[in-house]
C-alpha cells in the first residue's frame, strides 16, 4: 500500500475553508483512477483486514491527517481540541466512512500526541495521565479496539487534546515574549495583557487563525504545569489578575512565586493605563470644546463662546496635573527596570509608594474628600430649584479665583479679531459692540477682562476664516 510520508502532507501554512478542501489536497482522495481507488480503500477498510505493514501505513495516515486538521480547526471550534465524537463521518469520501479511527486515536494515546481533556485541564493529575491505566496497557487495549472485544474505554466519544500544537504556540508564545523582556519586571504582566499577547502570539504562529479561548486556557495549563509561568487570578476580580513568566536565563525547577513587589509594579502599570485614557479622554474634550467656541463666534453667540473657553481653560488644567501624575509614575516604573537586584526593586517600590502618598496628601485627595463632595452634590440635585441663585454666584467666585480672567478676556477678544479681519458675509466686519459697564470698582476690571475675552474670540474666529478662504482656493479648478 502507498500511503501519505509528513512530507507530503500539505504545508502548514496554507488555508483551508473547510475540511473537505483539505482533504481534497490528499492524493487519491479525489482520483477516481485504479490507484487512487486502491489507495482509498486500503485506508478505509477494517484493521482486521490489513497486513502488519498495511496497518502500520494506516495508523501513519490517519495519525498525520487528524493532527494536521485539528490544528487547522478543521474539526470543531478549536485549534488545540477536538470532540472525537462522529469522527468517523467527518471524513466521509462518497458517502464511505473509514473504519478504525478509534484505533488510531488509542494509538494516538499511547504515544502521548492525544490528552483527554479532562485529563489534560486537572491540574493534580496533568503530571501523571501518562501512567494512566489506557497507556499502561496499550497493546491489550488495541487489540480489544481491532477484535470487536468490549472495553470499559470509548476513544470516539470523549473530547482530546492536540499536545503537540499546544507545545507549539507556548513555545512560539514565549519566543516572542523573552524578545521583548528586557527587565525583570517585565516578566509579571496583567491577566489580560498576557492574554491578549499569547492570542497575538498563537494566531501568528498559526498563519492568522486566532485561537479561541479554550485554546488559550489550555495553553496556560501548559505553562502552568510545565513551570515556566505562574497565575494569580481572584474569582471575585478577574480583572486583577497577575501573571508571571520564567525568565528565559532560570532553568532551576524552583516554584515560581508572585511577590508583593511584583503586585505593587502591576497596581502602577494599572494607573499608568488609567491616566493614559484620561489624558485622551481630555484631549478630545479640550479639541471639541475649541471647536464648539469658533462655532459660537461664527454665529455671533459671545457669551456662549465665553461659557466654552471658560470650560476648555477648567480641563487643560486638569490635564496638566494628570500628565504630571503620569510622568511620575512612568518615572517610577522607570526606575523599578533599572533595578538590578530585589532589594533594590523593593526600595525603588517604596519610593513610588511614599511619592504616591505624598502627592496625594497634599493635593487634598482623599476618601473623606470625595465622600463629602458627593455628599454636598446629592443635597444640591435633591433642591436644584432653591439654589440655582447660589450655584450661579458660586461658579462666578470659583472661575474669579482658579482661571485667570484676562486670558479667557485675550482668548476671545483674539476670536472677535479674527472674525473682523476677514470678510465674511453671514458677520458683521465691525467691531462687536461690549456692553456698557460703569467705570468704577469691581466694573471697571470686569471691561477690561471683556476685552481680552474678545481679542480672544477674535483671534479664534479669524483663525477661522482663513481656514475658509483656503478651502474655497484649494476647490478652485486650475486656471479658473
Amino acid at each position: 500500500m502507498t500511503t501519505l510520508s509528513s512530507s507530503q502532507m500539505p504545508q502548514q501554512q496554507q488555508q483551508f475553508s473547510s475540511l473537505d478542501a483539505y482533504l481534497a489536497t490528499l492524493p487519491g482522495w479525489t482520483g477516481t483512477d485504479e490507484r487512487s481507488n486502491h489507495l482509498i480503500h486500503s485506508l478505509f477498510r477494517s484493521f482486521t483486514d490489513l497486513s502488519p505493514a498495511a496497518h502500520a501505513e494506516k495508523i501513519t495516515f490517519w495519525r498525520n491527517v487528524i493532527s494536521e486538521a485539528a490544528s487547522r480547526r478543521l474539526l470543531g471550534d478549536h485549534v488545540s481540541a477536538f470532540d472525537a465524537k462522529g469522527l468517523e463521518s467527518k471524513f466521509k469520501r462518497r458517502g464511505l466512512a473509514p473504519l478504525g479511527l478509534d484505533v488510531v486515536v488509542s494509538d494516538m494515546i499511547r504515544t502521548q500526541d492525544l490528552v483527554p481533556l479532562a485529563q489534560y485541564r486537572n491540574e493534580i493529575s496533568w503530571g501523571s495521565w501518562a501512567v494512566s491505566t489506557l497507556v499502561k496497557a496499550p497493546l491489550s487495549w488495541g487489540y480489544a479496539q481491532v477484535t470487536g472485544k468490549k472495553s470499559k474505554f470509548t476513544a470516539l466519544e470523549n473530547q482530546y487534546v492536540v499536545a503537540e500544537t499546544v507545545k507549539r504556540e507556548a513555545d512560539a508564545f514565549l519566543s516572542e515574549f523573552y524578545q521583548e523582556a528586557h527587565y525583570g519586571v517585565d516578566h509579571v504582566l496583567r491577566v489580560e495583557d498576557f492574554q491578549s499577547r499569547l492570542a497575538d502570539a498563537c494566531a501568528a504562529q498559526l498563519n492568522g487563525t486566532r485561537p479561541s479561548k479554550l485554546d488559550i486556557d489550555l495553553v496556560q495549563t501548559y505553562l502552568k504545569a510545565s513551570g515556566k509561568a505562574v497565575f494569580s487570578v481572584d474569582p471575585n476580580h478577574p480583572d486583577e489578575g497577575i501573571v508571571k513568566v520564567r525568565p528565559a536565563q532560570d532553568k532551576s525547577s524552583s516554584t515560581l512565586i508572585i511577590t508583593e513587589t511584583d503586585r505593587g509594579i502591576i497596581k502602577l502599570r494599572r494607573t499608568v493605563h488609567m491616566l493614559h485614557l484620561q489624558v485622551e479622554e481630555l484631549e478630545t474634550r479640550i479639541f471639541n470644546l475649541t471647536k464648539q467656541a469658533k462655532d459660537r463666534v461664527r454665529v455671533g453667540q459671545k457669551e456662549r463662546a465665553l461659557y466654552f473657553i471658560r470650560q476648555k481653560k477648567g480641563v487643560t488644567e486638569l490635564l496638566k496635573k494628570r500628565i504630571a501624575s503620569l510622568e511620575t509614575i512612568e518615572g517610577i516604573i522607570g526606575k523599578i527596570e533599572g533595578a538590578e537586584s530585589e532589594s533594590e526593586v523593593l526600595a525603588a517600590y517604596q519610593l513610588g509608594s511614599s511619592s504616591l502618598a505624598s502627592f496625594m496628601s497634599t493635593s487634598g485627595l482623599t476618601v473623606d474628600a470625595v465622600d463629602a463632595t458627593m455628599d454636598k452634590l446629592q443635597d444640591t440635585l435633591a433642591d436644584q430649584a432653591e439654589i440655582n441663585d447660589a450655584i450661579e454666584s458660586g461658579q462666578n467666585a470659583i472661575i474669579g479665583s482658579t482661571v485667570d480672567t484676562d486670558e479667557i478676556e485675550e482668548e476671545l477678544e483674539q476670536l472677535l479679531e479674527e472674525e473682523r479681519a476677514v470678510s465674511w458675509p453671514a458677520v458683521p466686519t465691525a467691531p462687536l459692540p461690549s456692553k456698557a459697564i460703569p467705570s468704577a470698582g469691581k466694573n471697571a476690571s470686569a471691561t477690561t477682562n471683556y476685552a481680552a475675552l474678545d481679542a480672544e474670540l477674535d483671534d479664534m474666529l479669524s483663525e477661522e476664516m482663513n481656514q475658509s478662504s483656503k478651502r474655497k482656493a484649494s476647490a478652485q479648478p486650475l486656471g479658473a
